[in-house]
């Protein structure tokens, strides 16, 4: 059972009403949301803290085998003391899953239509270690490190990015 009611004698309210509803959600808007999202997880990731806004686990000190460059080698002493002998710009001794590579590059909007948004990686290769650090990999070492999603503070962003879209719509 429905209900449909169209308002007689005020047209120009229900073409007003016609249009808010066509412009509310568009492929433009879905795709600002999106590329907002992947700033906000990478720019957070990169400050070393997962989706709740918690620092990483930091790196391991204890002798293991880590995966560097798609093939596993054994560091006696840990991988934390490994990246600190590198260093580099990027090594602050904290995690930020920053590690000379595309992972970052490749994490992108793969789908962007009027009424959703889909991120992921381009490369399936990036796509498979980002999974591996999300969901953690017992068997290497690796702990679970939740960066791809937006928590509380991503997902008032994108709120608030709606929320200005939708006051432009229907004029407040």
């Amino acid at each position: 059972m429905g209900f449909k009611a169209r308002i007689i004698g005020a047209d120009s309210l229900q073409k007003k009403l016609t249009q808010v509803e066509k412009d509310l959600l568009t492929r433009k808007i879905m795709g600002a949301v999106a590329l907002d999202a992947v700033t906000f997880i990478k720019s957070r990731t990169l400050e070393g803290k997962d989706e709740n806004n918690r620092d990483f686990k930091d790196y391991s000190k204890k002798p293991g085998y880590f995966k560097i460059r798609g093939k596993y080698r054994y560091f006696e002493e840990g991988y934390y003391d490994f990246k600190q002998s590198r260093g580099g710009s990027h090594f602050s001794g904290k995690v930020n899953l920053f590690n000379e590579s595309d992972m970052f590059g490749a994490l992108q909007p793969i789908r962007v239509t009027d009424a959703t948004a889909i991120l992921g990686f381009t490369k399936t290769e990036e796509g498979l270690k980002a999974s591996g650090h999300q969901n953690g990999n017992p068997d290497i070492g690796l702990p679970e490190r939740k960066f791809f999603g937006l928590g509380r503070e991503g997902t008032a962003r994108v709120m608030k990015l709606l929320d200005n879209h939708l006051s432009k719509v229907i004029g407040r």
